[in-house]
């Protein structure tokens, strides 16, 4: 049954329809809020160092340097290096980021994520989800408790 023009105008679309302020072939990057950034990783994508540093890029560009809260969705598939999972958590990337959130779907992505946090101790708040809006909520709510401090 076709939707009506009058069911679309109800419509909200989910953001990997907004255009991605930055692309490349690994990732989607959108500015969100002035402080939240998202780094949407593409399906299949394989992750490395020199990807990480070109994201780094991309979201100091896009906080127009300012500290920022970071969003991470993991795409079906992709993959993070090991060498990339170490560099994540190293001064060059971690600068300017007041928190993360990993939006994670797969078991695997799970793992990794939960290995990151517990064993590799990111130096900001950092925690998994498997919704985007409940990890968004929670960036918002830290961005909150730091404008009362």
């Amino acid at each position: 049954m076709p939707i009506s023009i009058k069911d679309m105008a109800k419509c909200t679309f989910s953001d990997n329809r907004m255009k991605a302020d930055f692309e490349n072939s690994k990732a989607l990057i959108y500015k969100l809020e002035d402080d939240i950034i998202k780094v949407q990783i593409k399906d299949s994508a394989s992750i490395e160092e020199e990807d990480l540093l070109e994201m780094k890029v991309f979201n100091k560009k896009l906080a127009e340097g300012k500290n920022y809260y970071l969003l991470f969705i993991a795409g079906k598939d992709a993959h993070i290096s090991k060498e990339a999972r170490e560099k994540s958590t190293e001064k060059e990337i971690s600068e300017n980021k007041l928190a993360q959130a990993f939006v994670v779907q797969s078991l695997a992505h799970k793992i990794i994520v939960n290995f990151f946090i517990n064993i590799q101790k990111p130096s900001m708040p950092t925690k998994m989800f498997t919704d985007e809006k409940e990890a968004i909520n929670w960036l918002k709510s830290l961005k909150r408790k730091s404008k009362h401090e």
